[in-house]
């Protein structure tokens, strides 16, 4: 359903540094780099876009996240880690939510902008 999406970003190489090293852990990479435009995807996807915004310019919206799939639970923990260690804000540290469903397991940050990104291993 979902092509693609798009962030905007106050510091556009600190954020595109932030997720070259945060999707390592889910198996995203860039995929695609101009001067104002950048592109993250599992292998050669144009999926995940950051755009450079101009100062004053709001980047977020109340209740948006975002949610990514991950292919383990360790990928899940590797990720969170390397967000808190590089600035981000932990939301919900890495764990089950039974309230959600029986096998989910994610975490929740905002990263450097205060986008909201869940990552999560599918529930079945």
């Amino acid at each position: 359903m979902i092509n693609h999406f798009s962030f905007g970003v106050t510091n556009f190489k600190r954020a595109t540094e932030f997720y070259e090293k945060v999707f390592h852990h889910l198996g995203y990479q860039r995929t695609m780099s101009k001067e104002n435009e950048v592109a993250f995807g599992p292998r050669s996807e144009l999926l995940f876009w950051l755009y450079p915004v101009e100062t004053g310019e709001k980047v977020t919206a109340p209740r948006m996240h975002i949610a990514i799939n991950a292919p383990s639970r360790e990928a899940v923990g590797s990720f969170f880690e390397e967000a808190m260690g590089l600035g981000a804000r932990a939301v919900r540290p890495p764990g089950e939510r039974p309230d959600i469903s029986t096998d989910y397991y994610g975490t929740i940050i905002d990263d450097l902008d205060g986008h909201r990104i869940e990552v999560v291993v599918s529930p079945s």
